[in-house]
């Protein structure tokens, strides 16, 4: 955060972009559960030595906690590198993309341990000086931001962030807080749909479906909260 910090006051300085991404290994935990921690340090280092191995001399890497990394891009020109896009006028990547799908790659390819051969994948997301925040806490946030709308898509790829991505983050994390109430207040309640025979007409079974009386909104149909519940680990509360 420190280094950050100087690089974006250097940034302002010089006129320059800067570029931050926030580096999430998929579906790392498996590897911890599976074949230890032992195993997962090894990893762990290997793709040090990767990311190392992948970017500038100029660019900083560090280890921010678990299996998250991010790489400090510095020195990047305002008019092609720092394009919300991630593509210049003449249809190639900037180097703050260049660089994610080299690491993307990197860290792709297999590494034998004990005779097994273990496979990584990895999301990245970008953010960038000024675009997406002039501070090292806003600008980490949301390249972080990026970084699990790149898992949402799918895993394995790269996502710059967007005004657009960071209102819906601020969107969900307004739903979970709303939530977190709902469960304390009572706002949840069952209603029946019945289940008719068309032959007969007659009523022959009930489902039983949950909404949600917000305050505010009215009435929340379920698609509307419970996946972000099931993510947030309230579903079974709501339960």
């Amino acid at each position: 955060m420190e280094k950050l910090d100087q690089e974006l006051a250097r940034a302002e300085r010089h006129n320059e972009g800067l570029g931050v991404l926030y580096i999430d290994l998929d579906d790392f935990k498996l590897i911890n559960d599976s074949f230890g921690h032992d195993v997962g340090d090894i990893l762990l280092r290997e793709v040090a030595e990767r990311l190392t191995q992948t970017s500038r001399r100029s660019d900083t890497i560090a280890r921010l906690s678990g299996d998250e990394f991010a790489v400090i891009i510095p020195h990047l020109k305002l008019d092609t590198d720092s394009t919300k896009t991630a593509v210049n006028q003449i249809g190639e990547l900037s180097y703050p993309g260049k660089l994610s799908q080299r690491i993307i790659e990197a860290i792709a390819q297999p590494l034998t341990i004990s005779s097994i051969k273990q496979y990584l994948s990895s999301s990245i997301g970008i953010a960038l000086y000024p675009e997406n925040g002039k501070s090292p806490y806003e600008i980490l946030k949301n390249a972080d931001t990026a970084m699990y709308a790149a898992k949402r898509e799918g895993k394995n790829r790269f996502k710059y962030c967007t005004e657009k991505m960071t209102a819906k983050m601020l969107e969900l994390i307004e739903v979970e807080k709303d939530l977190r109430k709902a469960l304390v207040e009572k706002e949840f309640e069952l209603v029946f749909q019945p289940q008719i025979d068309l032959a007969s007409k007659d009523i022959i079974g009930l489902e039983a479906l949950i909404r949600w009386h917000h305050p505010q909104r009215g009435i929340v149909e379920p698609d509307d909260f419970i996946p972000i519940a099931e993510n947030r680990g309230l579903i079974q509360d709501i339960s």
